[in-house]
């Protein structure tokens, strides 16, 4: 279980470093990110069919918020959705994110990330070298670090129900 943790913490690194430096990730560090957080949600999670709701239920919240920004972004903006509003990386990675963690959980994680990047970066946006969020490096240093703090507690949180 310890190497499927140090695996995701590496992916969500690797992650991270390519969308500061580059400001694209690779397409195949998503479904890596994907199995790796679904295979220890499986394996956390005894019952099949709570993982399959769980997993479901993410996505569909996923799906609505993306389906909300695209309305915005699309309707009011007057604005392209992929690759203006939002990358295709950062959409992927809210999919990864979402397969790897119970709903409430996830429901939190995904909130307080999001709010970890935006405070992020209105305290460093002047030190970065592009005007864009690099959105699925910053969820991404925030979930590292939640793994990582969840790995060294006695009692392990993420995947109570």
């Amino acid at each position: 279980m310890f190497i499927l943790y140090l695996l995701t913490i590496l992916c969500l690194c690797y992650i991270v470093l390519q969308d500061f430096k580059e400001r694209q990730v690779y397409w195949f560090l998503f479904p890596l990110l994907l199995i790796l957080l679904i295979t220890i949600h499986s394996i956390k999670v005894h019952d099949k069919y709570i993982l399959f709701l769980s997993i479901g239920f993410n996505f569909l919240l996923v799906s609505a918020i993306l389906l909300i920004l695209y309305l915005y972004t699309r309707l009011i903006l007057k604005r392209r959705f992929v690759n203006y509003s939002l990358g295709l990386g950062d959409i992927l990675f809210f999919y990864a994110f979402a397969s790897g963690f119970p709903i409430l959980t996830f429901s939190f994680l995904f909130v307080f990330s999001i709010i970890f990047s935006l405070l992020f970066y209105l305290i460093f946006k002047n030190n970065l070298f592009a005007q864009s969020i690099p959105l699925a490096g910053l969820m991404g240093i925030f979930l590292a670090s939640t793994i990582l703090l969840n790995l060294l507690l006695e009692k392990p949180l993420l995947h109570v129900y």
